[in-house]
């Protein structure tokens, strides 16, 4: 897990990431690097968080592959958009080195997996809410009665979202068919390994199929069934060469499979005149949340059970319990960004680049903190990452860790900036 900050104002923008990295379910990588500068001379940096890798290759590679081409292209890009845009051609581009059919083979076979789990679990549990209803032995028609209904919940769940541009003239026809044909198999293998003899109709199979290959043809992010947080989170963050004040692109990549890369902008920030102050966590953001607008997310959701048994006790029907809570909960969200929230932002419109700094990597020390003296793992952790970029100085470093005592290095001290 990761926790990363941006802060930033008229001045600059300061970026602060911790170095713990999730390995397994109880191993942690405390020397991770999630920050880097994109070139030298270029005012642009990028972090990660989520998955480190992408299509099993680590990003750090990716990224000093695409550092070399920025390099080797010459141009700083007017736009701060044109870094994202060039990033994102890149790895298209470069989809012989990133993603090989093996690769590919390997992701849609763990994508097949849990979607066929969770279809499964979810049959087997609308059958034990069956049996407690009936208490009888179940039959075989009965039973795929029961698989139909979740197999129609999982497909209405993606039917509900559009195609990726690039496929809606065909209707995504021709996609599907190449897919089947190179990876159906696969598909097939998986399907059998966890249904074994199951019985499944004709149509729930083809559903099925339809949902696995949706998985990588739509946007599926809000779906918490279909959602594996099988992703990459990216920051890219600070100045094309006409960028007057800075901005930032967050996005989420997932895949790129049949030279067709999932990928979508999350959101972009940017400071203006009107707007001069900006804060943001990524990944593990509850801390910010708290220090930030003055509510923890456990808080809110403390007061939405309480508010929900209050509602309930007045004899409230569901939808005006909903309808009540929400309003409750805008309004108290409203009036604490006026008396709380605002004068932070006011503090931070000031600010000296070295301060943006400091509450950055506060911000990110506060986090691994909380983790430390509660229950929950320490998923953030190690030394902490911090760069400040401004139109006048550029990327600067202001702490960096090395996997090695720098001072018993000095060929490495004296690449310049040229390899940081």
């Amino acid at each position: 897990m990761t926790a990363e900050f941006i802060v930033m104002n008229l001045e600059g923008i300061a970026l602060a990431a911790d170095s713990a990295g999730t390995l397994t379910d109880s191993k942690i990588n405390n020397n991770m690097n999630k920050l880097f500068m994109l070139a030298p001379g270029h005012s642009v940096g990028l972090m990660i968080y989520n998955k480190a890798d992408f299509m099993g290759i680590p990003w750090e590679i990716i990224i000093k592959r695409f550092r070399e081409k920025i390099i080797t292209d010459n141009t700083i890009y007017p736009r701060l958009s044109d870094y994202y845009d060039k990033l994102i051609e890149f790895i298209i581009n470069n989809e012989n080195l990133i993603s090989n059919e093996e690769v590919q083979k390997q992701l849609i076979e763990f994508v097949a997996f849990h979607i066929c789990s969770k279809i499964l679990y979810d049959i087997w549990d609308e059958y034990l809410y069956w049996f407690a209803e009936n208490s009888k032995k179940i039959t075989e028609t009965k039973l795929i009665e029961i698989a139909s209904k979740v197999f129609d919940d999982y497909f209405q769940c993606v039917e509900k979202h559009d195609l990726d541009s690039d496929l809606r003239d065909d209707k995504g026809v021709e996609y599907t068919r190449k897919f089947l044909d190179q990876f159906g198999e696969s598909l097939a293998g998986m399907r059998n390994y966890i249904f074994e003899n199951f019985p499944l109709s004709k149509d729930n199979i083809e559903k099925l199929e339809k949902i696995i290959i949706d998985h990588f043809r739509k946007d599926l992010s809000n779906e918490r069934k279909l959602d594996f947080k099988n992703y990459s989170g990216l920051v890219i963050a600070g100045y094309g060469k006409e960028d007057l004040f800075p901005k930032l692109i967050n996005i989420r990549i997932e895949n790129l499979i049949m030279s067709r890369l999932k990928y979508n902008k999350i959101f972009d920030m940017q400071v203006s005149l009107q707007d001069p102050a900006k804060i943001s966590g990524f990944a593990q953001d509850d801390i910010f949340q708290n220090i930030v607008f003055g509510r923890h997310p456990e808080f809110i959701n403390c007061l939405i059970d309480v508010l929900q048994n209050q509602y309930a006790a007045m004899g409230q029907d569901r939808d005006q319990i909903n309808k009540n809570v929400n309003e409750t909960v805008r309004e108290i969200d409203k009036r604490m960004r006026e008396r709380y929230t605002r004068s932070i932002y006011q503090v931070v419109r000031f600010l000296p680049k070295d301060d943006l700094a400091q509450m950055a990597e506060t911000m990110v020390n506060l986090t691994g903190f909380m983790r430390r003296v509660s229950m929950s793992p320490e998923t953030v952790a190690g030394p902490v990452d911090v760069a400040v970029i401004s139109r006048k100085d550029g990327f600067i470093w202001i702490k960096r860790k090395h996997y090695f005592d720098i001072e018993y290095n000095y060929h490495y001290k004296m690449r310049g900036e040229r390899d940081v």
